[in-house]
């Protein structure tokens, strides 16, 4: 069985993205209040539902590291080089 797990976008996402990360410049801030998060987020939604496959809304809070509405267990740690941003 195929499930999606997508994260519930919370309102006003990019000001929050803003606050909470004080390193971004005024280029990456402008490009952050410009994307289009929301339409993305809408059609991944409507084609899942095209074809059937069901998705689940979950919390964005540590789904970095734990398994959402699965079993809600910890990932095991990743080796990364760079920096991880979640949106």
């Amino acid at each position: 069985m195929q499930l999606a797990v997508l994260e519930k976008l919370p309102k006003r996402f990019q000001d929050r993205v803003i606050e909470k990360d004080g390193i971004l410049n005024g280029v990456d801030i402008h490009r952050l209040k410009q994307s289009s998060i929301w339409g993305v987020h809408k059609i991944v939604t409507e084609k899942l539902a095209e074809h059937g496959i069901p998705y689940v809304l979950v919390n964005p809070s540590h789904t970095s590291s734990t398994r959402p509405t699965i079993c809600g267990s910890k990932l095991p740690p990743h080796h990364s080089y760079g920096r991880v941003v979640v949106f």
